[in-house]
């Protein structure tokens, strides 16, 4: 809360949280909707949200002057149930949380989670313009960095369940660790012959910049295109003009806040998408291969190789009965290798132990190798699986889940179910 100076101050001018005020102080002017201090931060700093949607802070000092210029009135959205235009592709909308599926807290003037799934809709009316939204479910309700395998099970379960009776199932989810659920979903799901498209949000529906209208429109008109199986649809460039649609176990976010931050790696996207549904496609559409997938999920961990690291970590995740390591090398596979620091010993004897300890690059872009250096072949002979051009995340997300078939787990691993590897690396799809 604000400190009693501020307090007293803003009692003596009749002001209240939330009335609009008009503050000057030393020449800078802001206008804007007075809100509570938080918690932490400066007591003595009033903050105000400005119309673009961002928060200001103003220090307060004796030559801060401010006035109230009016009161805001919230209106809280209600649900509503749209017209369905039978007519049109029908979805099944499935909201879990995250960026896209927030809105304005009114308390706080910050932004909180979406209580309902009609909140969620009665946000995007555009949306039953282009399909016929035949309902909306929410599984959970979580921020992505707090998801587990068992949501990851829950929405495949949800979704087996919906899909029967819709022509595709859009997700809303947390864009921060988006990939890997839509890596995880790959593998739960097989043979799919639907589309399962997830989307997000990188800014709150409180500004001028959202991008989770346009997200959410281009993934309904990729509904209708052909394509079977799961894949992220997302901004592609920082204007509001198309989204590229993704592979689950190629895509990357590579920025933390800008609305492009999505981007295929090692692959081009499969399609580009328009707002008015025009669709351009990029690629073939893969096809999966036909496998059988049990529900569960391994203990796993990914470990970044790094100079001057103690390879001792490796002995204690095998005591802590972690199944699976996936090591994010350096550049073609290297981890320390001649040395008091050297990890062969320690990772040749995870292996001998059980554990799989795969190799992937901290580089992203491009390919592990298991014979350029004599290092690279030093690793090789310890029994680890370079994983080719594949990224850690999605591999980290296949281990967990391989470690559960029942089948042979190097054979597996390397085994291009989903379209997780490419063969053909060309100058083109480097930072594409």
């Amino acid at each position: 809360m604000y400190s009693k100076k501020v307090i007293d101050f803003l009692s003596r001018k009749k002001i209240k949280e939330f009335d609009l005020v008009k503050i000057n102080q030393n020449g800078l002017t802001l206008e804007g909707l007075l809100l509570p201090r938080s918690d932490s931060g400066d007591e003595d700093c009033i903050v105000i949200k400005l119309a673009s949607g961002y928060n200001a802070g103003i220090r307060f000092d004796s030559s801060l002057e401010i006035e109230k210029t009016g009161e805001k009135k919230f209106l809280q959205p209600k649900a509503f149930k749209p017209a369905r235009n039978k007519s049109l592709p029908k979805i099944v909308l499935i909201a879990t949380g995250g960026t896209i599926a927030s809105r304005v807290d009114y308390e706080t003037g910050g932004v909180k989670a979406l209580e309902t799934p009609e909140e969620l809709l009665s946000r995007f009316p555009a949306l039953t313009e282009c399909v016929d939204v035949v309902k909306v479910v929410s599984p959970f309700t979580v921020m992505s960095e707090d998801i587990t395998s068992d949501e990851w099970v829950s929405l495949a379960e949800t979704i087996e369940k919906e899909l029967p009776h819709c022509d595709g199932v859009v997700i809303t989810h947390g864009t921060d660790f988006l990939s890997y659920t839509a890596t995880a979903l790959a593998f739960l799901l097989p043979n799919l012959q639907k589309p399962v498209l997830l989307v997000g949000a990188q800014r709150s529906p409180d500004r001028a910049s959202f991008d989770g209208a346009l997200n959410l429109q281009c993934a309904a008109h990729f509904v209708n295109s052909g394509f079977k199986g799961v894949a992220v649809v997302m901004h592609a460039t920082s204007n509001d003009d198309y989204c590229f649609v993704h592979k689950p176990t190629k895509v990357r976010k590579m920025h933390s806040s800008r609305r492009d931050a999505f981007r295929s790696i090692n692959d081009s996207p499969i399609a580009r998408v328009y707002a008015n549904g025009k669709t351009e496609l990029l690629q073939a559409f893969f096809e999966p291969k036909n496998f059988s997938s049990k529900k569960k999920f391994g203990k796993v961990f990914l470990l970044k190789a790094f100079p001057n690291s103690d390879p001792k970590i490796i002995d204690l995740l095998v005591e802590n009965k972690v199944k699976g390591i996936i090591i994010e090398a350096g550049a073609l596979g290297h981890v320390p290798t001649n040395g008091k620091l050297s990890w062969i010993p320690h990772i040749e004897k995870a292996i001998k132990s059980g554990v799989f300890v795969g190799v992937t690059s901290q580089c992203f872009y491009g390919r592990v190798s298991n014979s350029v250096y004599s290092n690279l072949r030093k690793l090789a002979k310890t029994g680890a699986v370079f994983l080719g051009d594949a990224l850690s995340e999605a591999m980290l997300v296949k281990l967990s889940w391989a470690l559960e078939q029942g089948i042979n787990l190097d054979e597996l691993m390397l085994d291009n179910l989903t379209g997780e590897f490419n063969d053909r690396l060309t100058q083109e799809l480097f930072l594409n």
